[in-house]
């Protein structure tokens, strides 16, 4: 179960409408080191008129107290707890439930916005509304400076020919439209760790991709996080997507396709490590590419 956290909101400022149009979705655990980063980027964005709902899921750290504070500051900010550990999956679709807006903004606790990511993406949503999913680039970052630039196509005809190679849209840049998350549903739970991808594969049966052509967030990359430790994971669940959705009308799976579907499920044969530096390797071919 969620509960609201009932914290002291009585010297937050009225900063925002009754009804925000946009709701940034972040969930948390155990994010006391990065969070504040995260809040701040998201409370000065250019745009103004959303609510950011963080959601924490029973951190044992001071979590709580840190986005606490920033809630009684800030009217925009709601805090809602776990009362039992979710983990992410859970903790994403009952921010989905609680949020008021009509587009949500994805953002995890450790990762930064530019300034102008909610502005940017809400115009290209709003200028075609059969977008229903609308990433961006990301700038990636650790503890030593910035990495590479992580570029991604913009038109849909171009992102559904990546589908079957590689995520096309960065979830943590990502804007999705509430219609669509409505008709297509939730984060599915069969999925752990490529649930992202595979919510992309309903989303694209009814509605368009997109991604704004310029960096809109700089990703936090740790040895420790989920794409590190959880590699093979995310490689097996990606194929179970995959063959999903490979006859799927609204997609066209190619022998280029079939030879990249192969190449994944071979690489889960491979040490864990090893992984990690092919698929790195891989990230920065597709950099070079979409310079």
């Amino acid at each position: 179960m969620t509960q609201k956290y009932q914290g002291n909101n009585s010297n937050k400022s009225s900063q925002t409408s009754s009804k925000p149009l946009v709701s940034v979705l972040m969930p948390a655990y155990n994010a006391s080191e990065y969070i504040e980063e995260a809040i701040k980027s998201v409370s000065e964005q250019t745009y103004t008129n959303f609510e950011l709902l963080i959601l924490d899921d029973c951190s044992t750290d001071n979590t709580l107290d840190i986005i606490t504070k920033y809630e009684n500051k800030d009217s925009r900010i709601k805090v809602f707890r776990n009362e039992t550990n979710q983990k992410i999956v859970r903790s994403r679709n009952r921010l989905f439930e609680l949020a008021n807006g009509q587009f949500y903004v994805i953002h995890d606790a450790d990762d930064i916005s530019v300034n102008t990511r909610i502005a940017d993406q809400l115009a290209l949503m709003k200028s075609d509304d059969k977008i229903g999913v609308c990433g961006g680039f990301l700038q990636s970052f650790n503890s030593s400076g910035n990495l590479d630039v992580r570029k991604y196509e913009t038109d849909d005809a171009e992102i559904r020919k990546r589908i079957f190679k590689s995520s096309p849209l960065a979830q943590p840049s990502c804007m999705i439209r509430k219609e669509a998350i409505i008709d297509c549903g939730n984060y599915s739970e069969d999925f752990p760790v490529a649930e992202d991808i595979e919510l992309w594969y309903r989303i694209g049966r009814k509605y368009k991709f997109a991604n704004v052509p310029k960096i809109l967030l700089y990703y936090r990359e740790q040895e420790n996080n989920a794409t590190h430790k959880k590699m093979k994971a995310i490689l097996r669940n990606t194929l179970k997507a995959r063959k999903k959705y490979k006859n799927d009308k609204a997609y066209k799976f190619t022998f280029s396709d079939g030879l990249a579907f192969f190449a994944t499920w071979f690489m889960q044969v491979f040490p864990t490590r090893a992984v990690i530096i092919i698929f790195k390797f891989l990230r920065k071919l597709l950099v070079i590419k979409n310079g």
